[in-house]
């Protein structure tokens, strides 16, 4: 009797390129080291542009104040540079925030 070998049975050599496990943990320890490296310097960039934000409103406001004192003929009091403290609205009674649209620079700095 003669045997029928079917091809798909036989074993051939598996020449398959794969990665080992520590080949994979290798390069996840790698990029894990790449992220520690780079989040105090992402940290670092994103304070300098809080900081540059920060002088920048302080920019706007001073130019503010200057041209509301070349308008009117001096500059805002202290109190009511970003809002009025006597123009308080029933809506805004309750509320812990001032109105910001009822202050003299206002409309200087400009509504966003």
């Amino acid at each position: 009797m003669k045997r029928f070998i079917r091809p798909y049975l036989t074993a051939l050599p598996i020449n398959v390129a794969a990665f080992t496990l520590i080949e994979l943990l290798v390069v996840i320890a790698i990029i894990g080291t790449l992220i520690a490296l780079l989040l105090p310097v992402l940290h670092r960039a994103k304070q300098s542009a809080q900081g540059i934000v920060c002088r920048n409103n302080l920019k706007q406001l001073g130019i503010a104040s200057s041209v509301y004192c070349s308008d009117t003929g001096r500059f805002p009091s202290m109190l009511d540079w970003l809002y009025d403290r006597r123009a308080v609205r029933a809506a805004d009674e309750f509320s812990d925030e001032p109105n910001l649209g009822n202050g003299k620079l206002f409309y200087y700095v400009g509504s966003r």
